[in-house]
């Protein structure tokens, strides 16, 4: 499994891999497909992986994560190879509550904002 990392909720995180036939060749997957897993085991459906950068058999997505809960979240992307082969590839990255500062920092950035607005309109 590929860990990618800690992220807030909100995040857009990336995966990507290469697939690879029997040979060790890169080739284009029939049917790829991706699932993410929550903390609690439930599995959902993600949008199919695209080629990535126009390169052969490299495939991969983005899994917007508003409104994901605190905890590990697992990504599974697979598809078959013409040797009729599945072959998958997992990932995982973790959710990690927002901290006081955080929401300092939220807060200086909203009265910054009045404070252009207000000279704007004065």
């Amino acid at each position: 499994m590929i860990f990618l990392g800690e992220f807030k909720a909100g995040t857009s995180v990336f995966y990507a891999a290469n697939f690879h036939n029997d040979t060790g060749t890169l080739e284009n997957p029939t049917s790829p497909e991706a699932q993410t897993r929550n903390p609690a085991g439930t599995w959902s459906a993600l949008t199919t992986p695209a080629i990535q950068n126009s390169k052969t058999g490299h495939y991969g997505g983005s899994v917007d994560t508003t409104g994901f809960s605190v905890g590990q979240h697992v990504i599974r992307m697979a598809g078959t190879v013409a040797t009729a082969k599945t072959v998958a590839t997992e990932f995982c990255f973790t959710i990690v509550a927002n901290i006081a500062s955080d929401i300092i920092a939220d807060t200086d950035n909203i009265q910054a904002n009045l404070n252009a607005i207000k000279g704007l309109l004065l």
